[in-house]
């Protein structure tokens, strides 16, 4: 496997060790689907209409937005 292979992992761990509150949950498909599709979009494999690039990058953003708040500002 690579390091992105590994995110859902990583994260599905992070929630069970309650590293990260279960609610997060709502993310693992998000990384699933992204990791899933990384390598084909990587290598020329897939292509993403308009339709399934907003879709990532709204589901990103919200993401990313909530890790934020998780993490705290940086040190």
């Amino acid at each position: 496997t690579t390091r992105h292979d590994d995110a859902p992992i990583l994260f599905s761990n992070l929630i069970e060790q309650n590293k990260l509150p279960d609610e997060d949950k709502r993310f693992l498909p998000l990384l699933q689907q992204t990791t899933m599709h990384k390598s084909g979009a990587d290598y020329g494999k897939e292509t993403f209409g308009h339709k399934e690039a907003q879709y990532f990058v709204k589901e990103g953003q919200e993401f990313i937005a909530t890790m934020k708040k998780r993490l705290g500002p940086p040190a």
